[in-house]
């Protein structure tokens, strides 16, 4: 496994490395810079692969320190703190979990539903002292975009931030 690491970096390098000289003109005189022949023939393009599409999401909501537990300590509130992540079942039955991003006072949901002209696959919702947040995983194109919604205790309005496509 070690080698098979060290091998990808030294390719990842070593591509670098000649991006690097493409883009300040010092290309290696070693390389044949003949152009390829066009000919009029379609180009061939490979088979597209089976894409992996969502089936269904789980989420999942644990303590983000649970090495604090001293309600003394200078920093004891982050013991509310939780950690959300989203449990991906694809329809070729493979799950991955995705860390998401952190909040208060949280709790899941995997009721289906639309917002609009989205169709809701399960959203997350979390109110902590005055903020409240909202994790959505919305279905795109197979895929899966899960937003962040940011209410603001001054004026109600809500900021969106994308925090995970697939």
């Amino acid at each position: 496994m070690l080698v098979i690491i060290v091998l990808g970096l030294l390719i990842a390098g070593g591509g670098a490395y000649y991006a690097v000289r493409q883009d300040t003109g010092l290309e290696s005189p070693l390389i044949n810079q003949v152009p390829a022949p066009t000919t009029d023939a379609t180009p061939q393009t490979p088979a597209p692969t089976a894409a992996k599409t969502v089936a269904k999401i789980d989420w999942h909501i644990e303590k983000a320190n649970p090495a604090i537990a001293d309600p003394d300590a200078p920093n004891h509130y982050r013991n509310d703190e939780q950690k959300i992540a989203v449990d991906i079942t694809f329809t070729d039955k493979s799950t991955k979990r995705y860390d998401v991003d952190t909040a208060y006072g949280c709790t899941g949901s995997n009721t289906p539903s639309t917002e609009g002209d989205k169709q809701v696959l399960g959203k997350v919702t979390c109110y902590y002292a005055l903020t409240g947040v909202a994790f959505v995983a919305y279905a795109q194109d197979g895929g899966l975009v899960v937003e962040r919604h940011d209410e603001s205790a001054k004026d109600g309005s809500i900021k969106k931030t994308t925090v995970l496509e697939i």
